[in-house]
């Protein structure tokens, strides 16, 4: 059998997220709908993360098995010939025996975005969280700098979140001004349920100045997520890239 890895990106907002849910549609269920159909085989999907209802992709990586000789390119022609327009297969490649997505990754970037600008965009409108109030970055970039290194993120998970560890290493938590938006990049070896979500949720309350910079770590080392702030809407998020030894 061939393991073939699948990078792909999609816009999230119509999609119920990653995982199969019945009844509903998500990117797996479409995606193994139109794999099948190409293959004429059954296919079990494994991706590198479950990405929550409106949460986009610009690569995120995908696992299936086949018994089929369908040249790579004629895997990426097939596939996005028969799916729809807010899901794309950017390339294919075979992997080693073994290989998995999920467990074979070391780590992760997310951006969010956050349009700070008193009027909104028509055209980001699905890809960015409208705040429409200006954001102190330096305070937001101080309280970020708290949550580098390896710390135990319990006060930034979702109450749902089923992870049995909560120790998390993050390296990198970027906060940056554009001309009508701020964007907050997070990069860690691994992500919990609504991680993100909450982190830039915080750091927004930071950057409005509901919470000083110091507060961060204080939340941090509490393992309180009623402390923390808010979980940001989906929509802003983006699963960049996936990393791998």
């Amino acid at each position: 059998m061939r393991i073939i890895r699948l990078l792909l990106e999609f816009d999230g907002t119509d999609f119920h997220g990653w995982q199969h849910q019945p009844g509903l549609r998500t990117v797996q269920g479409v995606l193994t709908r139109a794999l099948e159909a190409m293959t004429r085989e059954s296919h079990l999907l494994r991706s590198s993360s479950r990405t929550d209802a409106g949460v986009h992709a610009s690569a995120m990586p995908v696992m299936f098995k086949t018994g089929r000789d369908i040249p790579l390119e004629g895997v990426v022609r097939g596939l996005n010939g028969a799916l729809p327009p807010d899901l794309a297969v950017r390339e294919a490649l075979e992997m080693p025996e073994g290989w998995d997505p999920r467990w074979n990754s070391v780590g992760k970037t997310y951006i969010y975005r956050i349009r700070t600008a008193p009027i909104p965009s028509a055209h980001d409108a699905r890809f960015v969280w409208n705040l429409a109030r200006s954001l102190d970055v330096s305070a937001m970039q101080t309280g970020a700098a708290h949550l580098l290194g390896t710390h135990d993120f319990s006060a930034f998970r979702a109450a749902e979140c089923d992870s049995v560890s909560t120790e998390r290493d993050m390296w990198a938590v970027d906060v940056k001004a554009f001309e009508d938006e701020v964007r907050v990049r997070v990069y860690a070896n691994a992500f919990m349920r609504n991680m993100v979500r909450i982190i830039v949720g915080t750091l927004v309350e930071v950057g409005l100045g509901r919470f000083v910079p110091d507060a961060v770590a204080d939340i941090l080392a509490s393992g309180d997520r009623t402390r923390a702030g808010r979980t940001v809407p989906s929509r802003g998020l983006c699963l960049k890239e996936v990393f791998f030894e």
